[in-house]
């Protein structure tokens, strides 16, 4: 059984490849059956989670976007709180009437930190307020860049690297 992905670059490619060949097909299953999106709500405070936007897999947040598109983005859930991922950098911003997080990366920071990434958000429903934190696990980066150094995959050197220096 292999995925195929005609339109990525070689070495993504070859590591959706390998992590397909990984798993088993019932994963495989529960994997296709998550939701692209999810939608919760926490008394009257709204919650998006994404991976790269609301409305879409695949048009990130990005930091370095023009603050009228991310605004334009984020405004196409009605959540205040819009979590997401994709971009693999770290970012809380409170916009006022909706808050954005991008917890980062557990695995491939792209922010210059290479420790594992994930954000602590407190919703208070009752005072209709949102705190966010992005915390930092420390873990054998070294290990794990050695060990996927190692796998030799196309980009895997690539990976490794990252890996070591986010």
């Amino acid at each position: 059984r292999r995925v195929l992905f005609r339109s990525l670059p070689p070495g993504l490619k070859a590591a959706v490849e390998w992590a397909s060949d990984e798993l088993d097909d019932d994963r495989i299953e529960w994997l296709r059956s998550l939701p692209t999106e999810r939608r919760l709500r926490y008394g009257e405070i709204g919650i998006t989670f994404c991976h790269a936007s609301p409305g879409s897999r695949t048009v990130p947040l990005s930091a370095d976007l023009d603050p009228s598109t991310t605004l334009e983005l984020i405004g196409q859930t009605d959540a205040r709180l819009v979590c997401v991922g994709f971009t693999h950098q770290v970012r809380v911003k409170d916009y006022g009437w909706k808050v954005l997080v991008d917890a980062g990366s557990a695995g491939l920071p792209y922010d210059g930190e290479a420790q594992a990434s994930f954000a602590v958000v407190e919703v208070d429903a009752e005072a209709s307020t949102i705190n966010a934190e992005v915390r930092r696990a420390k873990y054998d980066v070294e290990s794990v860049a050695d060990a996927v150094a190692a796998r030799g995959l196309t980009g895997d050197t690539y990976r490794a690297a990252t890996l070591r220096t986010g």
